[in-house]
């Protein structure tokens, strides 16, 4: 994927703001991107950090005044979108190296002699990359939004039951709340390299992947 992304950026030759620069900078956008995810997959395993994550959520989930919520626990809606959306990517990403393959192209504009046959190995890897990492995080982040979602219903029940001029019952809630925050901040600071870059690069994507289906 390295390589794909040095390929895309460095090799192709092409006119500033035509077709073909478009389309390759987009695919090699997209292959800094999956080096990326996959680094992060290995670290994750390498870590254990989902099983740390899941000691992390059942211990907030232990806080609950309810423990077990029926609608709130319910993944199954996400988890569909999740897939469909990781299966998406992952099938655009890979039909389209497979397409570009048969015509012994790395780019729609432009013929190889020897790096199509080097580029669907690359595409099908990183998409893999993504099908794997983008639902994990999205789950991850539900997961985490969720608790805030029902320490908030809950604390507004006993507010209206006025239980919370109890110093107990308001220490506990104050205590979630450390726990909560100190969870999140967690999660932010892990991914707060990649996201002071990530608006500037999706957009830059974004304006790309519009020029190629424009033209």
């Amino acid at each position: 994927m390295i390589f794909r992304f040095y390929w895309m950026i460095f090799r192709i030759d092409s006119p500033f703001l035509n077709f073909q620069w478009a389309e390759s900078k987009l695919y090699g956008f997209v292959s800094l991107e999956s080096a990326i995810l996959t680094v992060a997959l290995i670290k994750m395993g390498a870590t254990r950090s989902l099983e740390s994550t899941q000691r992390s959520l059942q211990e907030l989930q232990n806080l609950r005044l309810e423990k077990i919520q029926k609608i709130k626990d319910n993944y199954r809606v996400l988890w569909c979108r999740a897939f469909f959306g990781a299966l998406f990517v992952f099938l655009s990403f890979s039909l389209t190296s497979i397409y570009l393959a048969v015509h012994k192209k790395a780019l729609l504009d432009s013929k190889s002699s020897w790096y199509w046959i080097l580029d669907p190995i690359a595409a099908i890897l990183g998409a893999y990359s993504n099908f794997l990492f983008l639902p994990v995080h999205a789950l991850r982040a539900h997961a985490v939004a969720r608790e805030f979602e029902v320490f908030n219903e809950e604390m507004a029940e006993a507010d209206r039951e006025k239980r919370l001029v109890n110093p107990h019952v308001l220490r506990e809630f104050g205590a979630r709340q450390i726990k909560m925050f100190e969870y999140a901040n967690f999660l932010t600071d892990r991914m707060e390299r990649f996201m002071i870059w990530a608006p500037a690069l999706s957009i830059l994507a974004f304006l790309m992947a519009s020029y190629v289906v424009s033209e």
